[in-house]
């Protein structure tokens, strides 16, 4: 059977049937993964991800952790 004549014979199914056919199909059809579309700008979407639990670590903390990462990784 092909496109045309699946839909003509549809057409003319009564309303109710035409309603049971589509539930039918919708529930056998799986969905379509959805792509994201935003105005928003990819960055702002995952601001805060590699925020660090706890306090803040401060200038000094910050700048003394970095000395030691490369302190290792040079000696």
């Amino acid at each position: 059977m092909t496109y045309r004549e699946i839909v003509a014979e549809v057409e003319r199914l009564p309303q109710a049937e035409q309603h049971s056919l589509l539930k039918w199909l919708s529930q056998r059809i799986p969905p379509k993964p959805r792509r994201v579309t935003s105005e928003i700008p990819p960055a702002t979407l995952v601001r805060g991800i590699a925020r660090p639990t706890g306090k803040m670590p401060t200038d000094e903390e910050i700048r003394d952790d970095y000395t030691n990462y490369l302190i290792e990784k040079y000696l």
